[in-house]
């Protein structure tokens, strides 16, 4: 026996067209049944749906908040904030310090030095956190601009959350994933509005983005094709939207000359090129089986059924939605590319792709919610794997430590440190070793003291949390540096040594090294230590040798 179903859910709801519901049961409870699970599907789909996925994303991020802006940094974030605080001090990048990546990071961490002060971790981790809100809020207004609801918005960065908020300490702050963030808030705005004052909104985010990371220039396709389907650039045929096309990447070339104007008043534009002719022989260098590796590992199931998507609603979708599919089909092959084609392999540069398949989870929703025509419990249950589709938990989430956000809380208020390694911290060196190894050479030095960081596990954060400068004129103050390009060699570090009179060694004489690729015994930097310092203070394993005064 057949049921004529009647319509429920999406049309109720005054989208078209409507979701109709399948045979019911023979019996007259299994009607019911049926009847009552698509009507709550229904209702469901309607604004409790977009209210339980929009407070999921800021509950999660509310919990995750208090205790990143405790996480101590990481090797990469300290590398930023010497450069920053260097420059500031009159040592400038890409001239007195060896350096070779874009400036963006730096001016973030100049900014930030300026305002709270040189030794503060947590405004970098704040500025982190206000960015990825920024690009929540950017793509739930795009999902309701474009899209015409802000539920497929909400999926898509919850997709993102679960991926983000997931990252250990090692991986979250990184340019490459604020390069690729920008990018995507441009095309969005593109999209999103077409308004002069959005396109030069959107110069301005790829022009941030370049600055940053120049890889977010792999999206400049799709931004191209988004300002082509914008409304308020239609207004011909082929020249209209190719000059509206020109005056956009005018607008972009600006943003993107004023953001270098710093290097220029330093003149250090020359310097900069000069660092990225030398890195090109000097840095990276992949493999083949690393590339493709690489590309095979972007090719997971969830991958694989967003990709499919897309092509299917290229293929069915209705045609005014193929501009929009296009530019994100584009962003999604940049993204795509964006690992592949970095000169080094990070795990970091995961994120890109991570950003954009959320968007592409939003998208893919929006469509399904306005085309497709099954069964309203169906479209929940397409819904909420999509979301899962989107998203990719790399660890032991820090949502498993709900007890963490109140000490997270307790210290930030006191200015100090945790007690205990905070969960998604992996430091190599006890806790407590290396807080006491931080409050010394904060307290026990001057500000001219220079540090040499000679630890050889992780290389854990030392210059940046105590604004000290390095012994060594490097973009990696540490021993990471010897391995990571051939720009130095262990006895130009001995030669640094041997030119830092006000200075002090900070080591572990006669560790070990398993993060060392090279697993060299730098005994020459050993024995200039022996030579020029001596022990000043130990904590645990972690010693501070001071240097030794002639005469």
């Amino acid at each position: 026996m057949r049921a004529n179903a009647p319509l429920h859910g999406l049309t109720e709801l005054g989208l078209q067209p409507g979701l109709r519901i399948g045979e019911a049961g023979d019996s007259e409870k299994s009607r019911g049944w049926g009847l009552s699970l698509e009507a709550f599907a229904g209702w469901l789909l309607g604004t409790p749906l977009s209210v339980i996925a929009g407070g999921t994303c800021l509950l999660l991020f509310a919990v995750w908040l208090p205790l990143y802006l405790a996480w101590p940094w990481w090797s990469d974030l300290d590398a930023y904030a010497v450069l920053a605080h260097s420059w500031d001090s009159g040592v400038r990048p890409y001239r007195d310090i060896f350096a070779y990546n874009f400036p963006g990071q730096i001016y973030e961490f100049w900014i930030l030095g300026k305002l709270f002060g040189w030794a503060r971790t947590w405004p970098i981790y704040a500025l982190d956190a206000t960015i990825l809100a920024g690009f929540g809020g950017t793509i739930v207004w795009w999902s309701r601009r474009v899209l015409g609801r802000a539920l497929p918005g909400w999926l898509g960065l919850l997709a993102f959350l679960g991926y983000y908020l997931s990252l250990d300490w090692t991986n979250v702050a990184q340019r490459d994933w604020h390069a690729a963030c920008f990018a995507l808030m441009a095309l969005m705005s593109l999209q999103a509005s077409p308004t002069r004052r959005a396109g030069a909104v959107a110069a301005l985010f790829l022009a941030l983005g370049f600055c940053i990371r120049p890889y977010a220039i792999l999206f400049l396709p799709a931004v191209l094709v988004a300002i082509a389907g914008r409304p308020g650039d239609a207004r011909g045929a082929g020249s209209p939207g190719i000059r509206a096309s020109a005056a956009w990447l005018a607008a972009f070339a600006a943003f993107a000359a004023l953001l270098f104007v710093p290097l220029a008043a330093d003149r250090l534009v020359g310097d900069f090129l000069r660092m990225l002719d030398m890195a090109r022989s000097h840095y990276g260098g992949r493999s083949v089986s690393t590339t493709f590796r690489n590309a095979m590992g972007q090719l997971s199931c969830g991958n694989l059924a967003i990709y499919l998507g897309l092509v299917l609603a290229w293929q069915r979708a209705d045609r005014r939605y193929r501009p929009l599919i296009l530019a994100w089909g584009l962003a999604t092959v940049a993204a795509f590319a964006y690992r592949l084609v970095a000169p080094f392999d990070h795990l970091y540069l995961r994120h890109p792709l991570r950003l954009v398949l959320a968007v592409d989870v939003a998208l893919l929703a929006g469509i399904a919610l306005r085309s497709l025509e099954i069964p309203a419990s169906a479209m929940v249950c397409l819904m909420l794997l999509l979301a899962g589709a989107g998203t990719a938990i790399s660890g032991p989430t820090i949502h498993w430590y709900p007890h963490w956000t109140a000490k997270g809380i307790r210290a930030l208020r006191a200015g100090v440190a945790p007690d205990r390694m905070p969960p998604g911290v992996t430091l190599s060196y006890p806790w407590h070793d290396y807080q006491e190894t931080l409050g010394y050479l904060r307290t026990n030095t001057a500000a001219t003291t220079r540090v040499a960081n000679l630890l050889r596990e992780r290389s854990p954060a030392l210059c940046g949390p105590t604004a000290r400068l390095p012994v060594f004129p490097v973009d990696t103050p540490s021993l990471d540096w010897l391995w990571l390009n051939s720009f130095h060699t262990e006895a130009d570090f001995v030669g640094f040594l041997e030119q830092a009179d006000d200075s002090v060694v900070v080591w572990a004489p006669g560790e070990a090294a398993w993060h060392d690729p090279l697993e060299k015994p730098y005994e020459s930097l050993a024995q200039a230590v022996r030579r020029r310092y001596r022990p000043a203070a130990r904590f645990g394993g972690i010693e501070v040798w001071t240097r030794i005064r002639q005469g």
